[in-house]
């Protein structure tokens, strides 16, 4: 059951992000095209004017969305190499206090966001008060951006149950980050290797793959004629 809503909630953040990186390409590929090839504006709408600014907050939504995200999946690169000196016990008692410490400035920066937020909210002059071209109320950047805090406070909070009942090591991906890192470069590497082979290169190496043919198919052929 846990683990199904757990899932769950893990589906609607990919797709909330992946429809916004969706929408900020969409947005600036369409600011472009109109600003290219009608002048400027087409059908009434401007979007050299309010794409950038558009694409600016999806972009800002889109990393305080993310954070408790990848907090959850522990990409995070941690830099580990001082704290690996030291024997498991206190390896583990090093990553529980850093995880606490993000707690706390996770909290801290909650509560500065709901400041700010309940500023814009309870005074209404300010409440009006809005982004330039589009006018998205600071109230709500704000709320937005106490609520993702929020979020990622707990979301280091419940790392913190894991790191103690050893279902985790750390917070961060730590050393496991630069073997993905490695793979990617080898694979880039190999990619990069083999379209800058000559045309020479690859007429020996298809030359090469045709002789070890030719050698796996000369001792059936051999025993065919021996059946004859």
């Amino acid at each position: 059951m846990f683990r199904s809503i757990r899932r769950g909630i893990v589906w609607i953040e990919e797709s909330i992000m992946a429809y916004m990186l969706a929408t900020m390409t969409a947005v600036a590929f369409f600011a472009v095209i109109v600003r290219r090839f009608f002048g400027g504006e087409v059908f009434g709408l401007k979007p050299s004017i309010w794409g950038l600014e558009l694409t600016l907050y999806i972009f800002l939504f889109f990393i305080l969305f993310g954070m408790s995200y990848v907090l959850r999946k522990g990409v995070h690169i941690g830099i580990d190499v001082l704290v690996n000196l030291f024997p498991a016990p206190i390896r583990k008692a090093f990553n529980i206090v850093a995880t606490l410490l993000t707690v706390l400035y996770a909290l801290l920066l909650s509560r500065a966001g709901y400041q700010a937020f309940e500023k814009f909210w309870s005074v209404k002059v300010l409440r009006n008060k809005g982004s330039d071209e589009l006018e998205i109320p600071f109230f709500f950047t704000y709320g937005f951006l106490s609520l993702a805090f929020f979020v990622l406070a707990m979301t280091a909070a419940f790392a913190i149950w894991e790191i103690w009942t050893d279902r985790r090591e750390s917070l961060t991906a730590g050393h496991e980050a630069e073997e993905e890192v490695d793979q990617v470069v080898a694979s880039a590497n190999a990619a990069a290797s083999m379209s800058t082979s000559t045309p020479a290169d690859q007429s020996r190496d298809h030359q090469d793959h045709q002789d070890h043919k030719d050698e796996r198919d000369a001792p059936s052929s051999k025993t065919s004629e021996a059946r004859r």
